[in-house]
């Protein structure tokens, strides 16, 4: 007796679970690049558009794309089209817009981290996952016991790194990064302002309500908030949260704030809305 016939594999001598992974593997692939413009205009269907400045260093420089090829482009206030190059110069691309791209949804509650400015890349990484995480606003802070300056602050570098973390997450604008200030001037009219501490306070989840639509997450250096700097956060209505019992980098407390109220708050509210 012949043993029963084994299964001929899909189409393309792939099974039916590879097929599924190939077709994953070429939707992956065939990701558009996207760009905010530098001067923000319209982009209805078939308006030719101008693109210029750092977009056009990555378009013709960097990945070297040419005239027929496709990508997408975001006008930074909430608007993006489908594009295809139809020319490509040292400073200038032209690109017709075919149809409107979609872009992730901005989270349903507005989050501004105000954070002490850290030396060099530590600060470049914490503006970058920041956006990626879904900050609306990023304010660095100056403080009694960072170790940063004024005077060594990049924001516009950290203002590029943004625009690169929002085009690469596929958010439709760009958080705002302001210069640095000093924590004796910064103000958060309007918003629920949280201070993260060392082992002080409430569990930072015990403080978010759903009727929350905007928060100020305030973060302090490695060597934490002074006496004074915490009663004058306390005098301004800064509720303490803690973080939980260990001592964490400046950059992961606030990446760790950061994403703690997106996943316990910002999703309920997205859900709650649909």
């Amino acid at each position: 007796m012949r043993p029963p016939a084994r299964a001929l594999p899909g189409a393309g001598g792939c099974r039916s679970g590879d097929r599924t992974l190939a077709v994953r593997r070429v939707k992956a692939s065939t990701r558009l690049p996207r760009f905010f413009l530098e001067s923000p205009r319209g982009l209805g269907v078939g308006e030719l558009v101008a693109i210029e400045g750092p977009a056009c260093h990555q378009i013709g420089r960097v990945l070297r794309l040419r005239s027929g090829q496709r990508v997408v482009l975001l006008d930074g206030s909430g608007g993006a089209g489908e594009a295809e190059l139809v020319s490509v110069g040292s400073e200038r691309a032209l690109a017709r817009v075919l149809q409107a791209a979609p872009c992730a949804p901005e989270p349903a509650i507005s989050v501004t981290l105000l954070a002490a400015v850290l030396k060099g890349e530590r600060q470049d990484w914490l503006v970058q996952k920041a956006v990626e995480l879904g900050v609306a606003r990023v304010v660095p802070l100056l403080t009694e016991r960072g170790v940063a300056t004024a005077n060594g602050a990049k924001p516009e570098r950290w203002r590029r790194i943004a625009r690169e973390a929002a085009e690469q997450c596929e958010r439709a604008v760009v958080p705002e990064v302001a210069d640095p200030v000093s924590l004796k001037v910064v103000s958060w009219t309007g918003a629920k302002a949280l201070a993260c501490t060392e082992r002080e306070g409430r569990p930072l989840p015990a403080l978010l309500a759903d009727g929350d639509r905007e928060l100020a997450l305030l973060v302090g250096p490695e060597g934490g908030w002074t006496e004074a700097e915490h009663e004058w956060l306390a005098d301004r209505g800064a509720i303490d949260a803690s973080l939980g019992p260990r001592i964490l980098r400046a950059e992961t407390a606030a990446l760790a704030a950061l994403s703690t109220v997106m996943s316990h708050l910002s999703w309920r509210l997205e859900t709650a809305s649909r």
